[in-house]
């Protein structure tokens, strides 16, 4: 299998690793069998999946977004669907959870989840390592990656 990969920030050992050829977004979108999502919802991310990189995807290609569902413009999405710009898609989040309309529901090309991509063992098992791993570089008084709220770790520091 052929990895290409948008990341703006990548960890280049992981890339050389799997031997992932990063790109540009919008080449992910072009090239892409299968596109999946993994990004943070929030930091002008909403709607970064819409109809302008639908239009960019292939005939048969399958969106897959397990990420939030705030990166998806549900309304484009659901019209690439039917229109056959793509072949499928697979959501395990939604923009509105509970969803507010059943739409996606009716499509024989959509396979729907409730958010529970995550809910492996092994997914499990990496969280907890990961949120151990924050703990104790917190206690050591490094900032913790990821803070959703960075200003109260700023705060405290002075």
């Amino acid at each position: 299998m052929k990895v290409v990969a948008y990341e703006p920030y990548p960890n280049m050992e992981l890339v050389k690793k799997w031997n992932v050829e990063l790109v540009e977004l919008d080449e992910v979108f072009k090239r892409g069998d299968f596109v999946t999502i993994h990004a943070p919802g929030e930091g002008g991310n909403q709607h970064l999946v819409n109809a302008q990189k639908l239009a960019l995807m292939q005939p048969t290609a399958v969106l897959i977004n397990t990420a939030r569902g705030v990166l998806v413009d549900e309304d484009a999405l659901y019209e690439a669907l039917t229109t056959g710009k793509i072949a499928a898609a697979g959501l395990d989040v939604r923009q509105a959870e509970p969803p507010e309309d059943d739409r996606f529901e009716a499509l024989n090309n959509v396979i729907l989840t409730q958010h529970i991509s995550g809910s492996t063992e092994e997914a499990q098992a990496v969280s907890s390592v990961m949120v151990v791993e924050q703990v104790i570089a917190a206690g050591r008084g490094e900032k913790p990656h990821g803070l959703h709220n960075p200003e109260t770790w700023d705060a405290r520091r002075k």
